[in-house]
């Protein structure tokens, strides 16, 4: 299949208006002869390792979860936080909250663990523990 040709001859929507302030030749230009490129940079530059991020891809992907989910609560619920689920995470990151969180119905209630089954003497039961049983005891009088 050969090549197919496009004609851009009509008139152009890109802006021109900017061209030489966008142009990389004509900055280095302006650079080499000690012009103020101060417009360049707009605040500190910063570095850090951000391999342990996620993608783009998947970052949006979790965000539209988030949302899709908060969208699921009941009305009432999403007024609670302004309907703003970042509001809503910042609720249910501060521990304080925990009560009110499993009151909305957002967390689980904390599971109590069963009391320990501790076995009680008669003495503990402030009962007669009656004839001896064991040690060697054996129905004697």
């Amino acid at each position: 299949m050969g090549k197919q040709r496009v004609d851009v001859s009509g008139p152009t929507l890109t802006q021109q208006s900017a061209k030489d302030e966008c142009d990389i030749n004509l900055i280095v230009d302006r650079a080499k002869r000690g012009a103020d490129l101060s417009q360049l940079s707009r605040g500190p530059g910063f570095y850090g390792d951000f391999t342990g991020l996620p993608s783009y891809r998947e970052a949006l992907l979790m965000i539209n979860a988030a949302r899709d989910a908060f969208m699921a609560l009941d009305a009432s619920v999403r007024k609670r936080f302004s309907n703003d689920p970042a509001v809503l995470l910042d609720f249910l990151s501060d521990d304080r909250n925990r009560e009110e969180a499993v009151r909305l119905g957002l967390v689980n209630a904390p599971v109590v663990p069963p009391e320990s089954v501790v076995e009680r003497s008669d003495e503990d039961l402030g009962e007669d523990p009656g004839p001896a049983k064991g040690k060697g005891h054996k129905g004697s009088k």
